[in-house]
């Protein structure tokens, strides 16, 4: 972020006192226009692809947060999260 020179974006994150996944989710989200359809699908792609970068416990936590901030359904985010959550679950019960 201060190599963008977004200074003030980072300033606003630690005072905040906002979660920085939370935060991340929520700038993908104003860098597209949710009107139009093509860049929502682009922005539910985009924060699948982050999420996915977190372990499975966050996964399911944050796809639920995910799908309130861009006010959608939790399965557009969960589908993906519940299969590896499931396996994950199903190896840790053996």
């Amino acid at each position: 972020m201060v190599a963008k020179g977004e200074i003030e974006k980072l300033k606003e994150l630690f005072s905040s006192g906002k979660e920085l996944i939370i935060f991340v989710i929520e700038q993908i989200k104003e860098s597209f226009n949710l009107d139009n359809p093509h860049q929502k699908q682009s922005a539910i792609d985009e924060i699948k692809e982050f999420i996915s970068t977190l372990s499975p416990v966050l996964q399911e936590a944050y796809a639920i947060e995910a799908s309130r901030i861009l006010g959608l359904d939790s399965a557009y985010f969960k589908s993906s999260v519940s299969k590896e959550f499931d396996a994950l679950s199903q190896r840790m019960l053996r």
